[in-house]
């Protein structure tokens, strides 16, 4: 019986990211293809699996951009 190693792997976090106003259907594209929903209450909520930490920080930058 062979064993795979799974040491290596990381199993991807899900984010989810809370902002001031609504967005549209054209930043999808612009956020590479993230969920996004507008909320009742004028936020948006924009949520993907993320799987490295410089990714997180990358998703980040885009939305204090």
């Amino acid at each position: 019986m062979n064993e795979i190693s799974t040491s290596g792997y990381r199993e991807a976090g899900w984010y989810e990211i809370g902002l001031k106003g609504h967005l549209d259907s054209r930043w999808t594209a612009w956020f590479d293809g993230l969920s996004f929903s507008n909320e009742i209450d004028g936020t948006a909520t924009i949520s993907r699996p993320v799987v490295y930490q410089a990714a997180l920080h990358g998703l980040l930058r885009k939305c204090a951009t």
